[in-house]
C-alpha cells in the first residue's frame, strides 16, 4: 500500500506542476493584455486631447491671426506709396498678391467658427446659423481653399513666363492679364466648386430641422466622381504647375546671378525689387505645396478610397495635424512679406504711426471743446502785448 501511495502521489505531482504552470501564464497573460489595453486606452485619450487641442485653440487661434495679417497686408499692399517704393507699380504681380490676400482671409473668416460649433450635430430645433453652417461651410470652405490654390499657380505661372520667357510675354500686357486672368479664376472656381454645396440638405418636420446627406454626398458614385474631378483639378494639377514653375523659376535666378558676378554688373534698385517679388512667390508656391497639399491628399483619400475604414484616433490625428499645416499656410504670407520686404515693414510702421497719431488728435479734440474760450481769449492778448512792446520801442527810438 505504501508503494501504491508513493506511487500515485509521485504520478499526480506532475499533473499539479502543469496546473500551476497554466494557471500562472493565463495569470501573466491576462495581466499583459490589461496593460497593453491600459497602454491603448491612455494613447487614445492623449491622441484625443491632441486632436481637440489642435481643433478648439491652436487652429482659431491661427485664423484670428490670420484675418488680421491678411486684411493689413490687403491695405498695405493696396496703397500707392507701397508700389511706388516696392517698384512693383501697378503690375500683374501686386494685383495677384491682392487677389490672394482677400482669399486667404475670407478662407480664414470662414473656418474661425467652426471651432465654436459642432459639426457632428444633425438636428437643430430653429432654423438659424449653426443650422446654415452646418450645411453650407464645406462648400464655401473649399470654394475658397481652391480659389487661392489656383490664384497662386497663376501668379507663379505669370513670374515664369515673365522671367523665362520674355520676349512672348512682352507681347502681351501683364496688367491687363492679370486682370483678366484673376477674376475668372475666381468664378471657374466657384462654378467647379458648386457640387460642394449639395453635400448636405435640409429636411424640415415642423417641430425640428433634420440635416441629412445630400445628392452629391460622397458615399454615392457620383459624389465619388465629383471628388476625383475636384482631386485633379484642386490637387494633382495645381501641384505640378507649382513644381514645374518653382524649379524653372530657381534655376533662372541661379543663372542670372551667375552671368551678373561673371560680367560684374551692380544691381540696379529696379532689378532688385523685381528679384525680391519673384523670390516671395517663390517661397509661396513652396510653402503652399508643402503645407497644403498633404492636408488635402489626405482628405481626398479618406473620402474617395478609404471611405469604409473607421475613424481611429491615428488617422483623426494626422488630420488634426495637416489641416493645422494648412491654415498656418495662410497665415504665412504676413510674415513672409514682414520678413522679406523692407519697404512693407516701413509701411507697417508708418501705418502704426498714422493709427497712433490719429488716436492722439481724437483725444486732442475732445480736450478743446473745454478749452475753446481760452483758446478765443489768448490770441488778443498776445496782439495787445506786442502792440505794448512796439509803442515802447519806438518811443525809446524817439528819445
Amino acid at each position: 500500500m505504501s508503494n501504491i501511495t508513493d506511487a500515485r502521489s509521485w504520478d499526480s505531482s506532475p499533473n499539479k506542476t502543469q496546473d500551476n504552470e497554466c494557471n500562472t501564464t493565463a495569470v501573466f497573460r491576462l495581466t499583459t493584455v490589461t496593460e497593453k489595453s491600459l497602454a491603448l486606452g491612455l494613447n487614445e485619450s492623449l491622441l484625443i486631447g491632441v486632436q481637440q487641442s489642435l481643433e478648439q485653440y491652436v487652429i482659431p487661434a491661427l485664423c484670428a491671426f490670420g484675418i488680421f495679417g491678411n486684411l493689413l497686408s490687403l491695405v498695405i499692399i493696396s496703397r500707392t506709396k507701397f508700389r511706388k517704393t516696392d517698384g512693383s507699380g501697378e503690375s500683374g504681380a501686386h494685383l495677384g498678391l491682392v487677389f490672394l490676400a482677400i482669399s486667404d482671409s475670407l478662407f480664414c473668416a470662414s473656418l474661425f467658427p467652426k471651432a465654436f460649433i459642432s459639426t457632428t450635430d444633425s438636428v437643430f430645433t430653429h432654423f438659424g446659423f449653426k443650422l446654415i453652417y452646418q450645411v453650407y461651410c464645406t462648400g464655401v470652405i473649399t470654394t475658397f481653399l481652391l480659389t487661392s490654390t489656383w490664384i497662386t499657380v497663376a501668379m507663379a505661372f505669370l513670374r515664369y513666363l515673365n522671367i523665362c520667357h520674355p520676349f512672348r510675354s512682352r507681347r502681351h500686357d501683364g496688367l491687363k492679364c492679370a486682370k483678366l486672368v484673376y477674376p475668372s479664376i475666381c468664378m471657374l472656381c466657384i462654378l467647379l466648386n458648386i457640387p460642394s454645396f449639395l453635400q448636405y440638405q435640409v429636411t424640415d418636420y415642423k417641430t425640428f430641422y433634420l440635416v441629412d446627406l445630400g445628392p452629391m454626398a460622397y458615399v454615392y458614385t457620383r459624389g465619388k466622381v465629383v471628388c476625383w474631378i475636384r482631386a485633379c483639378f484642386g490637387i494633382f494639377i495645381p501641384a505640378c504647375i507649382l513644381i514645374f514653375c518653382n524649379f524653372s523659376l530657381i534655376r533662372a535666378l541661379k543663372h542670372s546671378q551667375r552671368l551678373r558676378l561673371n560680367s560684374y554688373v551692380k544691381e540696379t534698385p529696379a532689378q532688385r525689387s523685381r528679384k525680391w517679388i519673384t523670390i516671395t512667390l517663390i517661397i509661396i508656391a513652396l510653402s503652399f505645396i508643402v503645407l497644403v497639399f498633404p492636408s488635402e491628399l489626405i482628405e481626398f483619400f479618406h473620402h474617395a478610397i478609404q471611405n469604409d475604414v473607421g475613424r481611429t484616433e491615428t488617422v483623426m490625428l494626422i488630420r488634426a495635424v495637416t489641416n493645422t499645416l494648412q491654415v498656418f499656410n495662410f497665415t504665412l504670407n504676413f510674415i513672409l512679406y514682414f520678413v522679406i520686404n523692407i519697404h512693407f515693414r516701413k509701411s507697417v510702421r508708418e501705418l502704426c504711426d498714422c493709427s497712433g497719431a490719429m488716436t492722439a488728435i481724437r483725444n486732442l479734440r475732445g480736450s478743446q471743446g473745454s478749452q475753446c474760450s481760452q483758446s478765443t481769449i489768448l490770441p488778443r492778448r498776445t496782439t495787445m502785448i506786442r502792440r505794448i512792446s512796439t509803442w515802447k520801442a519806438s518811443s525809446l527810438t524817439v528819445l
